[in-house]
């Protein structure tokens, strides 16, 4: 029940049930398992997954071959979730008005990000939510950022469209670590410098 399961592109109906029957969880690298194709191999089981009632966390193989932060594996994953409803693996006439989207909303995938993410770590009374008696961990966004500006849907722009350059502050635990887009402990910057240099 405490296992996460990752890479499971090549998982059956069966055993994504079997997982969901052993109480494990699921973590989704989209874009690394999308780049490292092989020869007719299925798309990660971002709608599956969730259709099967997993606990569904995203996560980022390799930072050499794709970026690492969740804005971006946010999008990676709606992308490819909704190829993978418009494409069922069976010869089904396609349903009237189908729109993916209803397959998998940018609201689930903001909770893939955060409450299922806490959930897969066994973390979720301390983190991946805002409420009273967890750690206040959280982002402020700009409201005004030309990525998503003018603001209609907050969940939308922060998934579809914001990035890390969005980001104002950063709070960890109540306390600001990035406050004014700036971070707040200027020696640990210098000191990530000198160990990015020292070690090349």
């Amino acid at each position: 029940p405490d296992i996460t399961h990752v890479h499971v592109r090549d998982s059956s109906e069966d055993e994504l049930q079997m997982i969901k029957d052993s109480g494990g969880t699921v973590s989704i690298s989209p874009l690394d398992e999308m780049l490292r194709v092989r020869w007719r191999r299925g798309l990660p089981p971002v709608v599956r997954s969730v259709q099967k009632g997993l606990v569904v966390s995203l996560s980022c193989d390799s930072e050499s071959t794709s970026a690492g932060d969740m804005f971006s594996i946010m999008r990676n994953t709606l992308a490819v979730g909704r190829v993978e409803a418009a494409n069922p693996p069976d010869n089904r006439a396609e349903p009237a008005n189908f729109n993916a989207a209803n397959s998998i909303t940018t609201k689930r995938l903001l909770e893939m990000a955060t409450l299922d993410g806490a959930k897969c770590l066994g973390q979720e009374k301390r983190i991946g939510s805002l409420e009273v008696g967890k750690d206040a961990d959280f982002l402020l966004l700009q409201a005004d950022n030309l990525a998503y500006y003018p603001l209609h849907d907050p969940i939308d722009a922060i998934v579809g469209a914001a990035d890390t350059a969005a980001i104002e502050a950063v709070m960890v635990r109540g306390r600001a670590v990035k406050w004014a887009g700036r971070m707040v402990d200027t020696a640990l910057v210098e000191r990530s410098k000198r160990l990015a240099n020292a070690s090349r």
